[in-house]
Order: structure tokens, then sequence, then C-alpha cells
């Protein structure tokens, strides 16, 4: 809605420019910009008149275009104001937002914690059983386990 206005001043000044020197093209305009000596430039080639004539024109122009120009500034100002407010808005949601899923992944990593310790203990119980239900087993396979590691060792050293 702020940009829309600023276009119509800006429309409705480029359209003051034609109406007051009607041979100035877009391309013209363009160049011009905000720069009193772009437009007494412009308008001192486009009209073959000497600079000092077109510069005191193009003031003479200007100074009619106080509120029009005040109108251009105010309403940049708004659009400005507007879009810094929408940028601390989006700013906001997006910290809450990585806030909640910074939430989320930590209750889920303690989650996945407790889960792991539960199948830790359950994984530790069944081996207590076998290691009382199978004593002499149990004593083999450390001890072939012991042996596996011994060469392992060996062969790294």
């Amino acid at each position: 809605m702020h940009l829309d206005r600023i276009n119509t001043k800006l429309e409705e000044l480029n359209e003051s420019l034609r109406e007051r020197w009607n041979k100035l093209t877009n391309a013209d305009l363009s160049k011009v910009g905000s720069d009193i000596g772009s437009l007494a430039e412009v308008v001192s080639k486009r009209y073959n008149i000497p600079l000092a004539r077109a510069k005191a024109e193009a003031e003479e122009f200007t100074a009619g275009l106080g509120s029009t120009m005040a109108n251009i500034g105010s309403s940049i100002s708004e659009a400005a104001h507007a879009a810094g407010e929408t940028a601390a808005d989006l700013f906001r949601e997006g910290r809450n937002h990585a806030s909640e899923l910074l939430h989320k992944g930590s209750d889920k990593a303690s989650e996945l914690w407790a889960e792991g310790r539960e199948q830790a203990k359950e994984i530790s119980k069944q081996a207590q059983s076998f290691v009382r239900a199978r004593p002499m087993t149990s004593l083999a396979i450390a001890a072939g386990a012991g042996a596996v590691l011994a060469l392992l060792f060996r062969r790294m050293a």
C-alpha cells in the first residue's frame, strides 16, 4: 500500500515534469532522479537553452513542488516504518519457531536417551541371567573373546 502511494506520487511528479517540459522523454526523466542539476542539464540540452536559465527554471519548478515532495517523503517514511515492523514481526516469529524446535529436539533427545538406558538395562539383565544359567559356557566365551582381542592387539603393535 505504501509503495503504491509512493509510485503514484512519483508518477504525478513525472507527469508534472512532462507538462512543464513536454519535450522530455522517459529516458530524460530517468536520468534526472532527484537532482536539480541533472534536471537543468537535461532541460538545457533538450530545449537548447543556456544552463543558467535551465537551472533557474528547474529551481522555480521544484520550489512549487514542496507539498508533493513532502508527501513522497512521508510515504517513504511510512513504508520504511511498515517494513521495519514487518521485519521485526518475522524475526520474532522465526525466533519463537526456532525455540519451539529446540524444545522439541531436546525432548526427543531425552526420550531417546531414556529408551537407550532401558535397553541397556534389559541387555545387562539378560547377560546376567545367561551367566547364572551357564557359568562354564560364559567363562569359555569370555576366554575366547580375550584370546581374539590379544591376537588383534599384538598385530596392531
